[in-house]
């Protein structure tokens, strides 16, 4: 059944510098570990080829194993990863293994991009920010994601022909359970770039946070929650008095 490698990320730096120009790398921490998760990195990957026209040749697919928390795996006797419960906290943190990888990257290919996929809920947002000062790098479930929507509401606002200026949104869905494969981060850029998208027309920041509405499980953040929240979401917060009778769990009151 494994009879031959999928990937060989040594070879590949003990190869020509500077020749590859775009990576997947995944901790398959939004896959529950399963199997190897390399098959994830590697259908990125065609569709870069295929969509992006990057060359099939110049690209790499990665997989960091940082154990797993499926019990079926780690009792399965022909799993080839790392048979301990998944790395978090302090020791995921530490150089070993995704800091010392994204310093090869950045050193060997500096001009090559990163793309960070399937990391789950506690890394994802945290680990593009960290590094994205240093390299070009991606996350297609945060960026992608908004990206599409924008899109999505960019072509509505043509088609019915309505002033984004003016149009208010709600983000439905933003809260921390992080339990889905798009996880929180990416409903949290898509308020992003419609904030952007207002400012770039013309209203200061202030005014365009005003026009959008994030709603999560326990209905409308108020600012006299905000010790619950991220730091994303704070952003979006609502006054209270506002607010005092309106059912927040619901869309359509909160927009009325």
């Amino acid at each position: 059944m494994f009879r031959r490698p999928d990937d060989d990320f040594c070879g590949a730096l003990g190869g020509g510098r500077g020749l590859m120009k775009f990576s997947v790398v995944s901790n398959r921490e939004e896959v529950s570990g399963h199997q190897s998760g390399i098959g994830i990195s590697i259908a990125k990957l065609v569709l870069m080829t295929l969509c992006g026209g990057v060359c099939i040749l110049r690209t790499l697919p990665v997989v960091l194993d940082c154990g797993t928390d499926n019990p079926d795996l780690l009792g399965d006797e022909p799993y080839l990863g790392l048979r301990q419960l998944r790395v978090r906290g302090r020791e995921y943190d530490s150089p070993f293994p995704l800091h010392t990888f994204v310093e090869a990257v950045r050193k060997l290919f500096p001009k090559a991009t990163l793309h960070f996929g399937d990391f789950g809920l506690g890394n994802a947002g945290r680990l593009l920010e960290k590094h994205r000062p240093e390299m070009a790098c991606i996350n297609d479930d945060i960026q992608g994601t908004a990206i599409m929507t924008m899109a999505v509401i960019t072509t509505a606002v043509w088609v019915v022909k309505v002033e984004s200026l003016d149009l208010c949104t709600l983000v439905y869905g933003v809260g921390t359970a992080g339990t889905d494969m798009v996880c929180w981060e990416g409903l949290i850029d898509i308020a992003d770039q419609f904030r952007d998208a207002v400012i770039e027309g013309g209203k200061s920041k202030e005014e365009a946070i005003k026009q959008i509405w994030l709603v999560e499980k326990q209905g409308l953040p108020l600012r006299s929650c905000s010790s619950t929240l991220t730091l994303a979401q704070k952003t979006y917060t609502a006054t209270d008095p506002n607010f005092a009778s309106v059912d927040m769990a619901c869309p359509s009151d909160v927009l009325a």
